[in-house]
């Protein structure tokens, strides 16, 4: 109505208009009115561009033929509602790091990067609503403009990661990777099954440029974390470089807990696909075992737990040891029984004296899982930042398929609950829905539940 009065076009956008917000007036909408509003009847009106990237102008065919120009629309408009997007719903929900809120970078040259993440979370906000994720391009009634957006950036970050990679430069291969990136990660705010041609593209990638080697040549200090994931590839690097890699100093709040840590699980995922592929002896897996569980309970978490500064002492301390119960928990669902039980003959009984093997798996499997739910429960309620718990959850899922009800019950709602947080990651709902499935069948080993890549 203000631009009726005002006699501008209005677009029509909730629960403000642009004219409105770039004029600084109050919006007030009335969808009876016609786009252009006060028309006197005998004034034929028509909207011209002069020139691509210039302002429009409005004609009015009559006597006086006056012309009365609309203001244009501000440079990099949708940037611009995004950064203020960021500020006003997305941040108020990130931790602060050291007590402090790192922003993104804002620079034209991060700007369809930074967009199309927005796009991609207010897609997720919207699933969220519903309890569910969206189906692409979902109730178009509705989340047309929101799926136009979606669309055009989808397309220019593809047409940005093609054009670089043409190019033979390290910031260009920079560059595609990130693209490749922002594609996987805005595609996962939707059902789509995009995001697994995106990764696998990524994988094709890495490889035409020379393998996870030619990544561990470049800059160490790289913005792109995407990188670092397949750099995470390369065998040969030493226990020192994956600490620098994965340095304290860039503490994940999504696994909160010593790099040294980082390092034993790495190793363990490591050990799986050796493993898989028939490339390690059964003998030499359990050395290998012996020396990665030796090496976690030589961990100082006590030193650690002062020394960051992502939460009080006590809370870190007590990331760190659900970290090493996870660890381990994660090592015995998801290498072979035949393993673990050669690391179980080593160790102290734990089951009446005659008792199989086979029970003492069991018991080891059940300890663990009892300690880590038990020390999630006390926590949870003292966490700020709940999604630190989502990969402790999702490792306490797999082994809770045949524990009690309330177990799962307790896994699946703090799940959920995390997922429906403002920066609740989409990935999160992925792995809910899988160890539902899970769940259902009766089954206890990692690869059944994660049978297929799963964002979690």
């Amino acid at each position: 109505m203000e631009n009726s009065r005002r006699r501008v076009k209005c677009d029509e956008a909730t629960p403000i208009c642009r004219r409105c917000y770039a004029g600084g007036f109050q919006c007030q909408y009335d969808g009876s009115l016609i786009p252009f509003c006060n028309q006197d009847a005998d004034v034929n009106l028509r909207l011209e561009a002069k020139a691509p990237g210039t302002e429009f102008q409005l004609h009015r065919s009559d006597k006086r033929d006056k012309r009365i120009l609309i203001e244009a629309e501000p440079p990099h408009w949708d940037y611009v509602q995004m950064i203020r997007y960021y500020y006003e719903i997305i941040r108020p929900g990130l931790p602060a790091k050291g007590g402090v809120y790192h922003s993104p970078d804002f620079s034209l040259a991060t700007a369809p990067f930074f967009t199309a993440q927005v796009i991609g979370t207010q897609l997720g906000f919207m699933s969220k609503t519903w309890g569910r994720t969206l189906r692409y391009e979902e109730d178009r009634a509705t989340l047309a403009t929101l799926w136009a957006s979606h669309n055009r950036y989808q397309a220019m970050i593809l047409a940005l990661a093609n054009q670089s990679i043409r190019e033979n430069t390290i910031p260009a291969k920079l560059k595609a990777m990130r693209c490749i990136f922002h594609l996987t990660s805005t595609d996962l705010a939707v059902e789509s099954a995009m995001w697994k041609a995106h990764v696998d593209g990524a994988f094709a990638y890495v490889e035409a440029i020379g393998g996870p080697k030619a990544l561990a040549d470049w800059s160490p200090e790289t913005p792109v974390n995407f990188i670092r994931f397949f750099r995470l590839g390369y065998s040969k690097y030493t226990d020192r470089q994956l600490e620098i890699f994965m340095d304290d100093t860039d503490f994940s709040y999504d696994k909160p807990f010593p790099v040294a840590q980082k390092v034993v699980l790495v190793h363990l995922t490591r050990l799986r696909y050796q493993i898989a592929i028939s490339a390690v002896s059964d003998q030499a897996s359990k050395a290998i075992v012996l020396q990665l569980f030796e090496k976690l309970n030589n961990i100082d978490i006590e030193a650690w737990a002062q020394n960051v500064q992502a939460s009080e002492p006590w809370i870190n301390k007590t990331m760190a040891k659900m970290a090493h119960d996870a660890i381990w928990l994660y090592a015995i669902l998801s290498l072979p029984r035949r393993v673990i039980l050669g690391w179980i003959e080593t160790q102290a009984p734990l089951t009446p004296a005659g008792s199989s093997t086979a029970d003492a798996y069991d018991t080891y499997r059940v300890l663990y899982r009892s300690r880590l739910l038990a020390q999630m429960r006390k926590l949870q309620p003292d966490l700020k930042y709940t999604q630190s718990l989502s990969w402790y959850l999702i490792v306490a899922g797999v082994a809770a398929a045949d524990g009690p009800a309330e177990d799962r019950s307790f896994i699946e709602s703090s799940l959920y609950a995390n997922w429906q947080r403002p920066v609740g990651a989409a990935g999160v709902f992925q792995c809910i829905r899988k160890l539902r499935e899970f769940w259902a069948w009766d089954k206890t080993g990692w690869e059944a539940c994660f049978y297929e890549p799963t964002p979690c």
